[in-house]
């Protein structure tokens, strides 16, 4: 996770201004699905979609940055 974070505050940080939001909520909705295909892949769900609010509370209780926020 620390890498992760090192990595998305780095974008933050590049392209935080305030033009760039739609792009870094992109970034961030890619960071969540990629999280949710990965967590469903380990239960053997077929949908990657399944269970995408409990990926969201997952990524905020681990402390990952988000970066149109």
């Amino acid at each position: 996770m620390k890498i992760l974070n090192r990595k998305l505050r780095g974008f933050k940080n590049y392209y935080g201004s305030q033009y760039a939001y739609k792009w870094l909520a992109k970034i961030d909705w890619y960071v969540t699905i990629r999280f949710n295909i990965w967590i469903n892949n380990k239960r053997r769900k077929k949908n990657k979609f399944s269970g995408i609010e409990v990926t969201r509370r997952l990524i905020d209780k681990l402390g990952i940055i988000r970066l149109a926020s």
